[in-house]
């Protein structure tokens, strides 16, 4: 696994040519090997390396005090359409996680790990989207989250 800090390391200093993103090494929490952190408009973001799984995990308060129940749909369906990765509601202090794990069979190449910072990007800002839709604009969680997936798909 230690080409896998190396690969991490490559991915964050091309992520910080691109977009000014500069994550932080941590001393690792216990069990884990690496830890890194980093914080993009307002939102903490997080990953590292425990056992043989890799985490990719965001966290945020947009919208994390609107109507409880309303919130737990939303989240409900958004874990149903995401695949992989958990959106969480944590009570106290209220904020919106996304955890995605990625089992580390073997060492991930740079794209890949590309590929999976992009995904959690992506479905963070779906949670936007979606959230904002539902909360702002009053339309129902299915249909705001079927229409912010279709934002995200013109966008390429």
């Amino acid at each position: 696994m230690a080409q896998q800090l190396i690969n991490v390391k490559k991915l964050f200093d091309y992520l910080k040519e691109r977009t000014g993103v500069s994550p932080t090494e941590k001393s690792p929490k216990e069990g884990e090997t690496f830890r890194f952190e980093w914080t993009t408009r307002g939102d903490f973001y997080e990953l590292f390396l425990m056992g043989d799984c890799l985490y990719f995990c965001g966290l945020t308060e947009k919208n994390s005090e609107r109507n409880q129940q309303k919130l737990l749909e939303l989240l409900n369906w958004l874990n149903g359409w995401s695949h992989y990765g958990t959106f969480t509601l944590f009570r106290d202090p209220k904020k919106i996680s996304l955890e995605q794990t990625h089992f580390a069979y073997s060492d991930y190449k740079v794209e890949e790990l590309f590929s999976f910072y992009d995904q959690l990007m992506k479905r963070m800002t779906i949670y936007y989207l979606s959230s904002d839709m539902v909360f702002e604009e009053d339309i129902p969680f299915e249909e705001a989250v079927d229409k912010a997936k279709l934002q995200m798909d013109r966008r390429g």
